[in-house]
């Protein structure tokens, strides 16, 4: 009788233990972060390249790509807004590319990514492959006229694998 008694202790303990790593396990899952939160703190905020870098990237996520093209072409583009500056950091530039390609614009995320010096980097690795999947997902007559003269299909919508942007 005391072995029966021992046994369902210990299971008892066992129980218990399991218990209490899962509730650790479950308040060290990192906490989702609200990019909407976010975006609201940094429209607020001083407006240089670093925090208007940051609203871009919380936009991307929201799914605001229109959006984050907005804040991303004030970061990239000169001021006439038609040259792009040269003296950006390359992960802006990369998240410029993304807002790009998500806004329906993947010959402009093209012609940003053929000007970085990177061009191994995993971003645009993945940028690159995201664009070609999409190309060869268009119609014949579509992918000619994207292939040779570089028209972006009418609500050219680009699916990508990964999380877009860079947090810097």
């Amino acid at each position: 009788m005391s072995f029966q008694f021992e046994k369902e202790a210990s299971q008892e303990k066992n129980v218990m233990a399991t218990s209490r790593e899962r509730e650790k396990s479950a308040s060290a899952a990192p906490r989702p972060i609200d990019y909407a939160a976010m975006a609201s703190q940094l429209v607020k905020a001083t407006r240089d390249d670093a925090t208007l870098d940051r609203l871009g990237v919380c936009y991307l996520r929201q799914g605001k790509f229109e959006e984050a093209l907005k804040v991303y072409r004030q970061i990239a583009l000169q001021a006439g807004g038609v040259c792009e500056r040269t003296d950006l950091p390359e992960p802006y530039v990369r998240n410029f590319a993304t807002a790009l390609l998500l806004s329906g614009l993947p010959s402009g995320c093209m012609l940003v990514l053929r000007g970085l010096p990177d061009q191994r980097h995993p971003r645009v690795v993945e940028l690159y492959a995201a664009v070609r999947d999409w190309e060869r997902s268009l119609p014949f007559l579509q992918r000619w006229d994207w292939r040779f003269n570089s028209v972006d299909p009418k609500n050219a919508r680009v699916a990508i694998d990964f999380e877009p942007g860079e947090m810097s």
